[in-house]
């Protein structure tokens, strides 16, 4: 069964942003711009491809829902250097990375996202509350490593995962039963 949603992000949608989009030539308006034009992006992959939105933009609410599904998993981030960004997060169980894409060595994680973002990457320990409050600094809703906490996309991205994971996460477990 997967739930479907049929709804279109607009900036009127959200008083915040409108106010922010509103304001003429401002920083702000051009920032809320960029990021209604990226969730809507990230709403139509979790539509039509969710393993590219939570491989691309929504993995930090793919590994909430993976460490809900399974308190013993670690969540984790790949940032780069001196910044508190996220490149990526995911979850750690022993020696071994869960994301979207399944089950694999954490090193070989690290080796892909390092090779793909031809960018040296540090590994952190994260917390959920961490990924899921929003930044008040921030001028659009995002947490402290700047993934989108905006609503209706983080619904409609918890709704998603929790399908993909109850799906899949048995499958995962099996692999890992007696690795771990």
């Amino acid at each position: 069964m997967n739930p479907t949603h049929n709804y279109t992000y607009t900036i009127e949608d959200d008083p915040v942003m409108e106010k922010l989009f509103n304001q003429p030539n401002s920083f702000e308006s051009e920032i809320a711009g960029k990021k209604a034009r990226e969730w809507e992006r990230l709403k139509q992959a979790l539509e039509t491809q969710p393993e590219a939105a939570f491989s691309n933009g929504a993995c930090h609410i793919y590994a909430v829902c993976l460490k809900h599904a399974d308190p013993r998993f670690l969540l984790r981030a790949l940032s780069r250097p001196g910044r508190q960004d996220g490149r990526h997060v995911y979850c750690k169980l022993g020696d071994w990375a869960i994301d979207v894409n399944g089950v694999q060595l954490e090193s070989e994680l690290i080796a892909n996202w390092t090779e793909k973002l031809i960018e040296n990457l540090l590994v952190c320990e994260v917390s959920v509350s961490e990924l899921m409050t929003p930044d008040k600094s921030r001028v659009v809703p995002e947490n402290v490593r700047g993934h989108t906490l905006q609503e209706p996309f983080v619904s409609i991205a918890i709704t998603k995962a929790e399908v993909h994971i109850a799906h899949h996460l048995p499958c995962w477990m099996n692999l890992l039963n007696g690795v771990v």
